[in-house]
């Protein structure tokens, strides 16, 4: 069995506490462990259980992407699937996403994924891309 970096897991711990500006204490409060415990997690010292992970990942809110790959890290199988929109999966929340679309026109909307492409848009922010002035490349 390979071993934990358990060092790394705890630097990803807490770059991700610092991410949400929150205090080794009061994430310790929000997750009932000590401040000692998560302290010893942070540097390296405790590998914390799959429970405190999941607690931990919970309480600071993070997206799922990260909550696997810090179970990975862990050493734990991830938990969370990751589906393409157009798998046969994800047709609800297709439909889900086309009926609020539809909902917002005749105002623009649209969808994004976390990198900022367009996934998918409404009438109305069609319109406006045709209303607004083009200009091309200076040669």
């Amino acid at each position: 069995m390979e071993r934990v970096n358990v060092e790394g897991l705890g630097m990803q711990v807490r770059a991700a506490r610092e991410s949400k500006r929150i205090s080794q204490l009061e994430l310790a409060l929000q997750s009932g462990v000590s401040q000692r415990h998560l302290s010893f997690v942070e540097t390296g010292k405790s590998t914390p259980s799959r429970d405190l992970l999941h607690t931990l990942m919970e309480a600071l809110d993070l997206p799922l992407a990260a909550r696997n790959a810090l179970l990975m890290r862990a050493g734990y199988a991830p938990v969370y699937g990751q589906r393409a929109l157009e798998s046969e999966a994800m047709a609800p929340v297709r439909t889900a996403l086309e009926s609020l679309l539809e909902a917002h026109a005749p105002s623009p909307a649209m969808v994004l994924d976390a990198h900022w492409n367009l996934i998918m848009a409404n009438r109305g922010l069609y319109a406006l891309a045709h209303a607004l002035p083009c200009r091309g490349r200076a040669g």
